[in-house]
């Protein structure tokens, strides 16, 4: 009835603003960095975010250490979105099909994926300008490579932002930038 949906309306107005809305950058530890974007808005169209996945990738069981994630206009617009195997031919789980640099690509399945340690070495939320920085270790199955760091900014232009992301390899063999974003029949870089 309609008095019932304005009790409803009444209620919901009284827990005031969306607590989703209003996230500051973070670091979840063996998950990800996070940097947010648009916390004065009430729109989420409105709210930005980037995350670079860090941790072990064990329990989640892909191999996207430093896998890069964005999400702006209210849509993901790089993303991995984690379906079960099966489901694509490589395998979800693999590398390449992450937002992140692969190396040592092998021949035999599994073996050019990397699945190891990482973390986020400095977090600068600031306004305007977010920074962060993300060292993976190489995994035994890269005996070639030395390091990988990946560092994102996102910066603030108007009611959007631009995302800033510099990937650095050492060592390793055959380098490969993999992209995992939304289906266009029409994409330019």
């Amino acid at each position: 009835t309609n008095a019932e949906w304005g009790a409803l309306v009444r209620a919901a107005d009284s827990f005031g603003r969306d607590p989703f809305l209003a996230q500051r950058s973070r670091v979840l530890a063996n998950w990800a960095g996070i940097l947010e974007a648009g916390q004065d808005s009430d729109d989420y169209r409105r709210k930005r975010t980037v995350y670079l996945r860090v941790g072990t990738g064990h329990g989640h069981v892909h191999d996207d250490t430093l896998d890069l994630q964005i999400v702006a206009s209210g849509l993901r617009m790089a993303g991995d979105l984690g379906w079960r195997p099966g489901y694509a031919q490589p395998e979800s789980a693999e590398t390449m099909m992450h937002d992140r640099v692969e190396v040592d690509d092998a021949t035999h399945p599994r073996e050019g994926n990397w699945l190891g340690h990482s973390w986020i070495a400095a977090l600068a939320p600031l306004d305007g300008a977010q920074y962060m920085e993300a060292i993976a270790a190489p995994p035994p199955s890269h005996p070639t490579a030395k390091s990988y760091r990946r560092d994102v900014a996102l910066i603030d232009a108007g009611n959007g932002s631009y995302v800033v992301d510099i990937q650095r390899i050492d060592g390793g063999t055959h380098p490969t930038w993999c992209f995992h974003g939304p289906w266009s029949d029409q994409f330019d870089v």
